[in-house]
């Protein structure tokens, strides 16, 4: 059984779980412990939510939904660059200028279904819906 923790040590654990301003590991490396001991220790002072993690996930689900608005701007970008490269092909231009125009558009095509891909789950839905299925509680199967 590992030896029982100082109680000053313990007090100055407890005082920065209760400020709130550091994390469970940052607390357990500036006091030489495991953040299995402060957890325990925060736990057993009371009933306080001292690591609670709900305002992480609800932030990690915000930056999910504004990356996915990114991808879709961008995905509109790739289209339109590849549009633009198909208008120059079809034009009269020198042939070594439409086999440029050519390749830029098969590669913006391709790069805007990459992102396309990227934005669906593996239950076929749109990364928005999937966090929204996610929040509300809705099976997605």
């Amino acid at each position: 059984m590992p030896p029982r923790i100082d109680n000053a040590i313990r007090a100055a654990i407890l005082a920065d779980v209760a400020a709130g301003t550091l994390s469970c590991r940052a607390i357990a490396r500036a006091h030489g412990v495991s953040p299995s001991t402060v957890s325990k220790l925060a736990a057993d002072a009371g009933p306080v939510d001292a690591f609670e993690r709900t305002q992480t996930q609800k932030a990690t689900a915000a930056a999910t939904v504004d990356q996915a608005a990114r991808r879709a701007a961008l995905g509109d970008a790739w289209l339109t660059l590849a549009e633009e490269a198909v208008a120059h092909t079809r034009a009269e231009l020198e042939e070594a200028n439409a086999a440029k125009a050519a390749v830029i558009a098969a590669v913006a095509t391709d790069k805007h279904l990459a992102l396309d891909r990227h934005g669906v789950d593996p239950n076929g839905l749109a990364a928005v819906d999937a966090w929204l299925a996610a929040m509300t509680g809705e099976e997605t199967t």
